[in-house]
């Protein structure tokens, strides 16, 4: 009886896990995005955030910075062209980037206007 339990337990902490890796990795994903809009309006030019399908990170170019999104996360979602351009007028490329660990998932919208949600 008592593996049973153990069993019961381990395996509702993976999901959970999951579940807190995305969030955090939801952040680190937001965050690039952020740091590429302010250098697009800083250096007056187009910055873009590499964002490839299947990675488990995002590279913000210039300067060429990646960030990691966590053990496990990677993208399931991106532009066709794996790119988020924002330009130095403040305008962007619309995108939704999705990023998945198991079954868990979050979302990171990014409008023509250059808002991050």
């Amino acid at each position: 009886m008592s593996a049973a339990a153990a069993f019961a337990v381990i395996s509702g902490v993976r999901p959970l896990s999951c579940a807190v890796r995305v969030e955090a990795a939801r952040t680190v994903l937001a965050g690039a995005l952020l740091e590429a809009r302010r250098e697009a309006y800083r250096s007056a030019s187009s910055v873009l955030v590499e964002a490839r399908e299947g990675d488990g990170e995002v590279v913000v170019n210039p300067p060429g910075s990646a960030r990691r999104l966590g053990d496990g996360v990677v993208l399931t979602r991106a532009p066709a062209d794996q790119n988020v351009r924002f330009g130095a007028s403040g305008f962007a490329d619309n995108a939704t980037l999705t990023i998945s660990c198991d079954d868990s998932n979050a979302s990171v919208v990014v409008n023509q206007r250059g808002v991050i949600r």
